[in-house]
């Protein structure tokens, strides 16, 4: 006696039902992986920006050395202030050297761990933007030191320490004779990373 056997097989409706819900799953990974992608591109982005404006670490620790503010020359005044104008607590300072921007400059002290001595020298930071670039494009932020003599005059060659590029705001605004405020941004594609410090000279008499 001979015994048939039949194998049953998918349908086509369950066929499309099995392609239908293999698509929805596909479609569901690939919109995961490009979150996860768009993600890490903004996570890189805030990186890069943060790292730039970072920087201000050193501007704060420069100031723990400090002594006295030489420039701005003169404090904080609401009803004249201009940031592209000196005066009235503004660190902008007119083009010079082909540049134009805002600075900040101060006496302070420097230690030589090797020698085991000190001396007296000036710290600049300031923002450079080319003379005839738009007030609102990118600067370089440079830190420069030179040497005082006895008299406290600059003395030698000064000696640019960094120069950090695509920074969209450096502002300084000078409050008193020890304090100021520094205000400072980068932008990398969307992401923005925006600093905002009031710094106090400390090594104040």
């Amino acid at each position: 006696m001979t015994t048939l056997r039949t194998t049953r097989g998918f349908t086509l409706i369950e066929l499309m039902l099995a392609i239908t819900g293999s698509i929805i799953l596909i479609m569901g990974m690939g919109t995961v992986m490009l979150l996860l992608f768009q993600g890490i591109k903004q996570s890189s982005d805030f990186f890069e920006a943060t790292t730039r404006v970072d920087l201000v670490r050193q501007l704060t620790f420069d100031a723990r050395t400090g002594e006295s503010l030489v420039y701005p020359s003169t404090d904080f005044v609401s009803a004249t202030y201009n940031v592209q104008a000196e005066g009235s607590g503004s660190g902008y300072y007119n083009p010079e050297g082909g540049f134009h921007g805002h600075r900040v400059r101060f006496r302070a002290i420097s230690y030589d761990p090797t020698t085991e001595t000190s001396q007296r020298v000036f710290i600049n930071w300031e923002s450079r933007r080319p003379t005839a670039s738009a007030w609102a494009s990118p600067c370089n932020v440079v830190r420069i030191v030179d040497e005082a003599d006895a008299f406290n005059n600059p003395v030698g060659a000064p000696v640019e320490w960094f120069d950090q590029s695509g920074i969209g705001l450096f502002h300084i605004t000078r409050t008193s004779n020890r304090n100021f405020n520094v205000e400072m941004e980068s932008v990398q594609a969307d992401e923005t990373a925006h600093v905002q410090l009031a710094v106090t000279l400390r090594n104040v008499r």
